[in-house]
């Protein structure tokens, strides 16, 4: 089912998703620091010079989940389309991955992108996000890394996590699973997104920086109430993707529309 409320663009930013270990630290007696709380805000890094704002909207055993407050950029394609060679092959899977792109965060573009400190982005598959790859004018290819923004200080606060990341049957047909499942059921209300998460196909991934998945996007509502809706910076409801894959399907992604429902669509596209 495609988004059905007007042309506007999937933004990606708001869904960027940290773990913090400086701050929630165990304090020693004469260290008078505040452990971070859910619902608290803090300022880390900047995005196109601008400090960035994130919120703490869980905490586990990892430490604060911190979410970016606003939106930081109007649209994102997640992969790029493309029948080429790629670096890891995963483009080859499945042949509507070359016009549609693919939907394996481990090696996507925008995971790339968000873990690179780098000026010039290393494409995990081979594939950059170029012109005649994704929706016109929305090509990435060209820009720094999200951590250049980021002080050496400041990445040295930002905990790196091993955490499930569910996969689509390209992947779990290929070996790409830590744990035999079952397809991730396509639920659209944001109370039942994450049913079947705990018994679906899964691997674990490494990262820095990471967009939501389907279980943290509902501990967010939980914790926070209609949080999860995205706004830009001028408080408007905004689109953005996640990272859990529909794992049935070939190449489409999940994605939060304005309102609060969970839609799917090709990771290439960077708007409707």
């Amino acid at each position: 089912m495609k988004h059905k409320y007007g042309s506007r663009a999937i933004s990606l930013l708001l869904s960027v998703v940290l773990v913090l270990c400086l701050l929630p630290m165990p304090v020693k007696a004469a260290d008078t620091r505040p452990e971070i709380q859910i619902g608290d805000y803090i300022r880390l890094g900047t995005y196109n010079g601008e400090a960035i704002v994130w919120r703490c909207v869980a905490k586990d055993a990892n430490g604060p989940l911190m979410l970016s407050d606003r939106v930081l950029e109007d649209s994102m394609p997640y992969d790029a389309a493309t029948g080429a060679n790629a670096r890891t092959g995963s483009h080859r899977r499945n042949s509507w991955r070359s016009k549609h792109g693919s939907n394996h965060w481990r090696d996507s573009n925008m995971r790339s992108w968000l873990n690179s400190e780098e000026n010039t982005v290393t494409w995990l598959c081979g594939n950059p996000p170029k012109a005649g790859s994704v929706t016109a004018g929305h090509e990435y290819d060209n820009k720094a890394g999200f951590l250049s923004g980021f002080t050496q200080t400041e990445i040295s606060a930002i905990k790196t996590v091993t955490q499930r990341s569910i996969v689509s049957h390209p992947e779990y047909s290929s070996g790409y699973i830590d744990e035999p499942g079952l397809d991730l059921p396509y639920n659209t209300d944001i109370d039942t997104v994450a049913d079947g998460y705990e018994s679906a196909y899964y691997e674990n991934i490494t990262d820095k920086v990471f967009l939501l998945d389907v279980k943290q996007l509902n501990t967010v509502k939980r914790n926070l109430g209609s949080y999860y809706i995205a706004k830009n910076k001028a408080g408007q409801s905004w689109n953005y993707w996640l990272r859990t894959p529909i794992t049935d399907c070939n190449h489409d992604m999940r994605y939060v529309d304005l309102r609060g429902n969970i839609w799917r669509d090709a990771p290439y596209k960077g708007y409707y």
